[in-house]
Parts: structure tokens; sequence; C-alpha cells
């Protein structure tokens, strides 16, 4: 959806997050320059309940008064303390590959860190790090976020719904059940047929 930009001029003007990009046919293009990128290395986890960290993320105010930055740290509902001592400026996360149901990003820092991806936190979603499983935690209330080691990983992250996986499992229990009842149903019509055969007068 679309609207004339004289219906948002004022709100937008003086905005420093906001830059005009471009200008066509009466519609005006802003570019928001505080966007965060896919995925990001954070320093510190916060604590909170969720009511709690929805309010932060409106008013980029922490329950016990800090400001909210998310490009410095993330918010989640489990108990957990991770505030690394010496946060790593050349810090980097990068998408590597992308479909609909996985994404595989490389990460480098000098220190711990916790990664945060801007994708919707949902049951199936499974992560690993440098091959091995890891728990994925809801974080900023909406979003995937996984605790990383220092120095270089490889995350792999995938959606394999267990519903998918029981069905699987119950389709092929049919199917073998299926086939075991026509192997019996053969079995038991060849021995029939031998048995009337060897019966019959004529057979011999």
């Amino acid at each position: 959806m679309t609207h004339a930009i004289s219906s948002y001029e004022n709100a937008f003007h003086g905005n420093a997050r906001l830059r005009p990009v471009e200008s066509d046919g009466g519609m005006r293009v802003f570019e928001n320059r505080t966007a965060l990128p896919r995925v990001w290395l954070v320093t510190e986890v916060v604590s909170a309940k969720p009511e709690d960290i929805l309010k932060a993320i409106h008013t980029s105010v922490l329950p016990d008064g800090r400001r909210f930055e998310p490009r410095e740290m993330a918010l989640i509902e489990e108990a957990f303390d991770f505030h690394a001592e010496t946060p790593n400026s050349n810090a980097k996360a990068l998408v590597t590959e992308l479909n609909n149901t996985s994404m595989t990003i490389q990460t480098s820092a000098a220190t711990p860190s916790f990664l945060v991806m801007s994708d919707v936190f949902y049951p199936g979603w499974e992560a690993s790090v440098n091959g091995v499983a890891t728990r994925i935690l809801r974080t900023n209330y909406a979003l995937r976020g996984i605790m990383l080691p220092a120095g270089k990983n490889a995350v792999r992250v995938q959606f394999t719904p267990r519903i998918f996986w029981l069905g699987a499992t119950v389709t092929i229990v049919c199917l073998l059940i299926v086939v075991a009842l026509l192997c019996s149903y053969w079995r038991q019509k060849r021995r029939l047929t031998v048995r009337m055969d060897a019966s019959d007068p004529a057979a011999g």
C-alpha cells in the first residue's frame, strides 16, 4: 500500500533516521537509516517478562530504566545472564545461504556473542552451531536468537516441524501394515490353491 507524501510530510520532516532517496510522480521514497540487518551480533542479553519486553520495544526503555539499544542488546523471557566484558567492534554476521526452510550464517567475533535473527520465532525451527545442536531462544518478543562462542562460527537454522515427521512416521507404519496384510493374504491364497490342487483327482 502507498500513500501520498503530503499526508505524512509533516511527520517525516526533520526525522534524522529517514533519508529521502527518490521522488517520482508526486511520491517520495525514504530510507530508514536505523533499520537493522537480517542478522546481527549483540554483546548483552537482558531477561525480562514478556509484557516488559514488549514495553521496552515500544518505549526504548528497559525495566531497569536504561535505554534499550537493539544493536547492542537482546531481550529474552528466560533466565539468562550474558554481558561481554570487552565488546568487539569488528564482530560480523553474514547470511551465506537462504531459502524458505533453511538459513546458513557465518559469524566472527573475538568474544562470545548473541546472534539475533530478524525472523519470527516459530515452533519447528532447529539450529546448530558448528554442527552441534543448540537452542533457539525467543528474542525481542518475536524474533529468534542463539548464543555463540568466541571465534568463527557456522550457524545452520532449518525448519523441521515435528508434525511433519509424525505424519511421515504414521504414513510409513500404515504402509508397512498394508504390505504385511497383503503378503499374508497372498500367502494364504497360495496355500489354499495348493491344497485344492492336491485334493483334485484330475490333478493326479
